[in-house]
């Protein structure tokens, strides 16, 4: 599935330019939700090499060892 994604993440790009209710949204209180600071220099290669570890370790968007919904 990698080459049907190009130079999307996840895919989410066009759902969040085309939803409808992204009119009414506003910048989230929700620390676990926000950017971290690590990930904004993230290249391509860089988001296809990291590892789990490195992932948990870093706490990337807000991963702390706990369940969540994504």
């Amino acid at each position: 599935m990698k080459p049907q994604f190009s130079n999307w993440i996840v895919g989410w790009d066009v759902c969040q330019g085309v939803c409808p209710w992204n009119r009414f949204s506003k910048p989230t209180s929700e620390i676990e939700l926000t950017c971290h600071p690590q990930t904004l220099h993230f290249t391509k290669a860089d988001l296809q090499e990291i590892t789990e570890d490195y992932f948990k370790k870093k706490q990337i968007l807000g991963y702390q060892n706990k369940p969540s919904f994504f």
